[in-house]
């Protein structure tokens, strides 16, 4: 999963970028990674041009960079030594998904990861948008924090019958290998499995029968053999809630199809939901037909 040995971390002054910093760390060692901690700093006069001329924008620039460097040391400190903050920490100009992406391209990151919501509420990256630019962008996973970060107890792997399920429960596994935790794997049998032209008001059971015939034919033999495996069937979002709060901190992975339905069930209903409220921290797994 972490084949080029990078992983990427937004951070800044808030605790939830700092659940983030330590994951990662975490994360990067058992994976003998390279962990590259970014702060991004909004540039004041980006759209004002007339105002650049008259300024001296180097000495803005680098006191803008000095403030945020300090206020990020004294938020990952004690937990960080200086040392390794001088190695890790960069600080650039630029709008927060622009440069954890560049600096992505800079190391061939493997995985972003930036700070989500403690106790229900959304962390400030989710807020500015950071995580949804990262996943549009398709580059590589995405791991929002959440409520329980940094410690991980379980990974939960969210599953439907499709393409994207082989590489999501690839990468699950190595989320749990990394962290030594126990593998969950969920499948939800709700309304947007059904078959074309089928009325959901009738007959439910036959198609929930064959659902779940099927993602124990095709789907649970991904696992390992001693993972548990659980379908529920109803509304996909309180369902994977519900299965993520249980059984202490959890990370949960869903895979994002680049095209067809799940790319829109990505930024739309199910992930855009989970993202806005996480119950739990989660990764979502970018998956192409032409990685099969």
């Amino acid at each position: 999963m972490i084949s080029n040995g990078a992983i990427v971390a937004g951070v800044d002054d808030s605790p939830e970028a700092r659940d983030a910093a330590l994951l990662g760390r975490s994360l990067a060692r058992a994976a003998s990674a390279e962990l590259h901690l970014v702060s991004a700093v909004d540039d004041p006069l980006a759209d004002m041009v007339a105002v650049r001329l008259r300024l001296d924008v180097d000495r803005l620039h680098r006191s803008l960079i000095r403030n945020a460097r300090a206020a990020v040391v004294s938020n990952l400190s004690p937990a960080f030594p200086p040392e390794e903050l001088d190695r890790r920490l960069s600080i650039r100009i630029g709008r927060p998904e622009h440069v954890l992406r560049e600096v992505g391209r800079e190391t061939q990151a493997d995985l972003f990861m930036v700070g989500g919501g403690r106790g229900g509420s959304a962390g400030r990256w989710i807020r500015r948008g950071t995580a949804h630019h990262l996943l549009r962008s398709r580059d590589c996973p995405v791991l929002v924090t959440g409520p329980g970060a940094p410690d991980i107890d379980r990974v939960v792997v969210a599953v439907d019958v499709s393409f994207a399920a082989r590489p999501t429960i690839a990468a699950a596994r190595g989320f749990a290998e990394l962290l030594g935790v126990p593998l969950h794997g969920l499948h939800v049998a709700g309304h947007r499995d059904f078959p074309a032209g089928w009325d959901p008001v009738v007959n439910l059971g036959p198609v929930y029968d064959e659902m779940e015939r099927r993602v124990a034919d095709e789907i649970w033999p991904l696992l390992p053999d001693d993972a548990p495996r659980e379908v529920r069937r109803g509304a996909p979002i309180p369902a994977i809630r519900e299965a993520a709060a249980l059984g202490g901190p959890s990370l949960l992975v869903l895979g994002a199809q680049g095209r067809g339905r799940v790319d829109r069930l990505l930024l739309g209903s199910t992930t855009e939901a989970l993202l806005h409220l996480p119950p739990c921290s989660l990764a979502i797994v970018p998956v192409t037909p032409g990685e099969l």
